[in-house]
């Protein structure tokens, strides 16, 4: 049974953020779940022959609690996997936190955003048996070129040619030029996406060792009862299109893509401007319970949704 008796929920697809991005501009919950669980089959021209992909859907909720019921939908009969009914305990969890990836390609991350985190740092040192911990890698810096490499790798997937619906590719180039001059039938997010292409030109084995030295650090730390506290964003929701301003902000998430791990958005209250702030709960794969737990008790002691206004 979901939380209330009229409940407005969406599912999202999550290559980058898509999911996430918005949930957390909104001050809602959303639910990245581990990658390779289902088909994703119709996700932008895939044809369900896929076995790996950073692409993964997941719902998008106003409450913590309407999550686990949603993800059961999703996953069928793998919701035993994952182990969706089994118990928790949210004060035995081992927590840990990274304030700042150091990502010179990102905004610095506003003073109301590490509060927000630190608010649930403290919560959990108040509630656990053992004391979160404050962890830092530097493999964090590189999520851009990380990110981009394994675009081009996703299968069945060129984008210059998906973006005009398999009609022939377009130049990123000329698209570019008329966005900023005459205007392109392009949005600004496709546009970003233009010139992350035209700057990926990436040593591939080396991003391959970075990708792989940052999962086993992580996994190092994050086994079947551990969860990992990480900011949302540099800052709360700005004005349409100033994203072409800081466009690769969005790499706050899109490593958990690389990484294939669960992520869920949750919103911590509002900010100095009345709008959404909010932190990600991550746990290696297949451990979506944890995060899911994380958030209900996050939305328990802070409230969870709060209108923007």
């Amino acid at each position: 049974m979901l939380s209330r008796n009229k409940v407005y929920y969406f599912s999202g697809t999550d290559l980058g953020g898509s999911s996430r991005i918005p949930s957390f501009m909104c001050g809602v919950f959303a639910h990245k779940m581990s990658c390779n669980l289902i088909g994703v089959k119709g996700m932008t021209f895939r044809d369900g022959s896929e076995t790996t992909s950073m692409i993964s859907p997941g719902p998008m909720t106003k409450y913590a609690t309407d999550l686990e019921p949603l993800l059961k939908c999703l996953v069928g009969v793998k919701s035993k996997e994952l182990g969706l009914d089994r118990k928790v305990n949210v004060r035995k969890l081992n927590v840990y936190y990274i304030i700042d990836p150091n990502d010179h390609y990102c905004s610095p991350i506003r003073k109301e955003m590490t509060e927000a985190l630190m608010r649930a740092v403290n919560h959990f040192k108040n509630i656990c048996t053992v004391p979160p911990q404050e962890l830092f890698f530097e493999e964090l810096k590189y999520c851009k070129q990380m990110w981009n490499y394994w675009m081009s790798k996703e299968p069945n997937k060129n984008f210059l040619n998906d973006i005009n619906n398999r009609a022939g590719e377009v130049s990123p180039v000329r698209e570019i030029i008329k966005k900023i001059t005459v205007g392109s039938d392009f949005t600004i997010g496709s546009i970003m996406n233009f010139v992350n292409i035209l700057s990926s030109n990436v040593n591939g084995i080396w991003v391959e060792e970075i990708t792989e030295s940052l999962k086993q650090k992580l996994l190092a730390k994050l086994d079947d009862n551990s969860i990992l506290l990480y900011p949302s964003a540099p800052f709360t929701a700005r004005h349409h299109y100033t994203t072409i301003f800081h466009p690769l902000n969005f790499n706050f998430f899109s490593i958990w893509n690389v990484l294939k791990f669960p992520a869920t958005q949750i919103p911590m209250g509002l900010g100095e401007k009345n709008l959404p702030l909010g932190i990600q709960i991550v746990a290696k794969s297949n451990q979506d319970k944890l995060c899911i737990v994380a958030a209900i008790e996050l939305e328990r002691r802070f409230g969870g949704y709060v209108p923007p206004f």
